[in-house]
This record gives structure tokens, sequence and C-alpha cells, in this order.
């Protein structure tokens, strides 16, 4: 598998690959692979779970990690919707303002771009409009 490209990795169920021996090394290897190949990769890690063994082994993998905790009371996924859209450069920005007036009771959404030139203006546009957006990035080429 060529890897050389590769700017993000996400993995969903976090808990389980660092519960899990098996898959534990797995996602060494797999993360053993991607230091050795000297990018910058960031990494983004989902869970429901995590425990404190977890968010330890996590920042072995990842010095200074953002972590967004949330109340259990919070998680609910009745309400989830994934997008996946590949639109044209200059019809992104538009494809983002519409998702968000058609889902205009969303309370919480995360958009992943590719650049940070891209996430500033996402986060402008959406801030002009009057919602609340964060960045949390890794270090991300303009």
């Amino acid at each position: 598998m060529n890897l050389s490209t590769l700017r993000v990795f996400v993995l969903d169920e976090a808990d389980s690959f660092f519960n899990d021996d098996k898959q534990r090394q797995t996602l060494d290897a797999f993360v053993d692979t991607l230091t050795k190949l000297k990018q910058q990769v960031q990494y983004v890690f989902f869970s429901a779970t995590y425990d404190e063994a977890v968010s330890e082994a996590i920042s072995n993998i990842v010095q200074d990690a953002c972590q967004i905790i949330m109340k259990v009371e919070e998680l609910k996924l009745e309400n989830v919707h994934q997008f996946y859209y590949k639109c044209k450069p200059k019809g992104k920005m538009n494809f983002v303002m519409d998702l968000f007036e058609a889902f205009e009771k969303n309370t919480q959404t995360i958009i992943f771009v590719n650049t940070l030139k891209f996430a500033e203006t996402v986060h402008r546009v959406l801030n002009d409009k009057g919602y609340r957006a964060f960045i949390i990035f890794g270090d991300m080429t303009r």
C-alpha cells in the first residue's frame, strides 16, 4: 500500500484498537510505518468510550493532542448524518453552506478539508453567517 500521499488518518471506535491486543499490534505497525515515512500526518481518533488508558495510549502517538470530551447524555446517535461529496473547487463553500442551511437545527458538525487555507475560509464564512466554528488541525499545508 502506497502511503506517501496520506495526510489524515481517521480511526473510528478507536478504543477497540487500543483494548484488543491483535488490533493494537496492527495499529502500532501502521503508526510505525507512517513515522518512518517522515511525513506529517494528522491523526483523528473517535470513540464514545475512551478510558484513561486509551487517552494515555493516544498521547504516546500524538503529543499535545486536542481532545473533545462530551457528557454521556450528549451522545445521542439517532440524528447523526454523514456525507461525502466530491465537488469542484469553486463549489465547495456553496455546498457547505447548503448543508448548514438544510440542517439548521444541527448542534455539531465536523468538516474535513484538505488545506489550512480552505479551513480558514470555511471558518470565516461560517462565523460571518453567525455560526460558531473552530479549526482543529495538525500541521496542514496551506
